[in-house]
């Protein structure tokens, strides 16, 4: 008896419910069928999990949105105040998120980004999504207080004045990485894609995303991901790898050899170590030839740096991993030792011997 009361109930409010309710309730089944297209078109290359989470926000949101119509618990006031304040955030985040697609198709690059073709956000798509957002967030603040009978709040200078004590006394938190964030999108040496090394922070990886707070780059050696405060990441000295030669990216080994070694025989050792690593790393630029110089004579080593060029710039580390192994396998070869030597050897000195009063040596047979 109960759950049929329960369902009169739920048709007798539907009954009730005005052409504004049905278009709400249509358009929160619209979004929560088509809720991953809706949020794959704005291109992820930060894996699955970022996707992950702005599918699960909005299918939440849309669930709780469709169940305070549907309950038929929306007749009390204090529901229907909820409910409108859970449309007017819908409708928000809708129209943010579509801005943003409208934006990044508009005025967006397309960049390489760990070895995939992705659209990226510029300084224009960027500081535009910051106006858009900050008159979305405005209108659906207003909305809200609207909502909940609460604008006799916005006529008290107390309350606006409070608020723009916390924005002025948290400037420093998030002012600094805020200008910074649109310097970097200014700047075009820096997007999404650019292999950057910065030797302050021990970093080498590749830009992911500029945010307005942060810089989320990609470990090229351990492959994670890092979130670098833009502050910090420019006050750093930033070396960009991705502006390179034609050629590609110039990187160089060092090898320890020993002394003995006729040079035309390193030479010829360095360049076929190249040709070897070329024909396992596709990576190496096979078309520039590598180069072999004598660096240092050192005490212990002659040390030998052979330049190479790295067509792709986020493969450095499996380049440079490929040449080490080539080098070594073909040292095995031709017995060419890649070890430092010891070429410090310790001299043993002869013992003086001990005379005694009469001038023998001690220790000495009488004969």
């Amino acid at each position: 008896m109960f759950e049929w009361a329960m369902f009169d109930h739920v048709l007798e409010n539907f009954s009730q419910f005005s052409i504004f309710d049905y278009v709400i309730l249509v358009l929160n089944i619209l979004v929560l069928v088509f809720s991953r297209r809706i949020v794959a078109t704005i291109p992820s290359y930060r894996g699955g999990r970022e996707f992950g989470a702005r599918l699960m926000a909005l299918r939440i949101l849309t669930i709780l949105l469709f169940l305070l119509y549907t309950i038929g618990l929306v007749e009390t006031e204090l529901l229907q105040r909820i409910g409108k304040t859970a449309i007017t955030i819908l409708m928000a985040y809708l129209m943010s998120h579509l801005i943003h697609v409208l934006l990044q198709y508009k005025f967006g690059r397309d960049r390489e980004v760990d070895g995939e073709m992705v659209r990226v956000e510029s300084y224009q798509s960027e500081i535009f999504n910051l106006l858009s957002l900050v008159l979305i967030g405005t209108t659906s603040l207003v909305a809200i207080i609207n909502i909940w009978d609460m604008t006799s709040w916005l006529q008290t200078t107390s309350a606006l004045g409070f608020l723009l004590i916390i924005t002025f006394s948290t400037k420093d938190v998030w002012a600094p990485d805020s200008i910074n964030g649109l310097i970097l999108l200014y700047n075009e040496a820096f997007q999404p894609g650019t292999v950057i090394r910065c030797r302050e922070l021990n970093i080498l990886g590749v830009i992911l995303e500029i945010k307005i707070t942060e810089t989320v780059i990609r470990d090229l050696r351990q492959r994670h991901e890092l979130h670098v405060p833009n502050a910090k990441l420019r006050s750093c000295n930033l070396e960009v790898l991705s502006n390179s030669t034609k050629k590609g990216l110039i990187q160089f080994l060092d090898f320890n050899l020993a002394y003995g070694l006729n040079s035309e025989d390193v030479v010829a050792f360095f360049e076929d170590a190249w040709k070897l690593a070329c024909s396992r790393e596709t990576s190496i630029n096979d078309s520039s030839k590598c180069r072999v110089r004598l660096f240092s004579n050192g005490d212990h080593a002659v040390t030998w740096r052979v330049f190479f060029a790295v067509r792709q710039v986020y493969k450095t580390l499996s380049a440079e991993y490929a040449f080490n192994q080539a080098a070594y396998d073909l040292s095995l070869e031709r017995g060419i030792g890649l070890n430092t030597p010891t070429t410090h050897l310790v001299e043993q000195t002869a013992i003086p011997p001990v005379f005694d009063d009469a001038g023998t040596p001690s220790g000495s047979l009488d004969t």
